[in-house]
């Protein structure tokens, strides 16, 4: 916000290949926003209970986790709390500790850290 007034980021596109071979602009996904509170609990729900919450195979489960992952401020931070914490905690603890994190852009996250190709480079920002 500067001077009162507030600036709204215009949407940005990214142009995918097909294996058609047509390339589509596609919207890049804006999650600076971030997910709500409630949002991130279900899909945390989904994540600790696959199986009940219909997810059938990895590739379902991945893609929850990733948009588990981009709603949170720091979607690298967010995927090791759900992936490789030991702590003991309730979802919601989990949810909590999540957004309490500062936000981490993705463009500012080396190489090395997170692939260049990784889905999340696009999904956070």
């Amino acid at each position: 916000m500067h001077g009162g007034v507030l600036k709204v980021a215009e949407p940005t596109f990214n142009t995918v290949p097909y294996a058609s071979g047509i390339h589509r602009a596609e919207p890049t996904i804006d999650m600076t926003a971030k997910l709500p509170k409630d949002e991130l609990l279900r899909l945390l729900e989904t994540l600790m209970h696959p199986k009940t919450s219909g997810l059938t195979d990895e590739e379902s489960y991945n893609d929850v986790l990733l948009k588990f992952c981009a709603g949170c401020p720091d979607p690298i931070k967010a995927r090791w709390l759900v992936v490789e914490c030991l702590d003991t905690m309730t979802d919601e603890e989990m949810v909590d500790r999540a957004l309490a994190m500062p936000f981490r852009a993705m463009a500012d996250v080396p190489s090395s850290e997170l692939p260049t190709r990784h889905p999340l480079r696009n999904m956070s920002q």
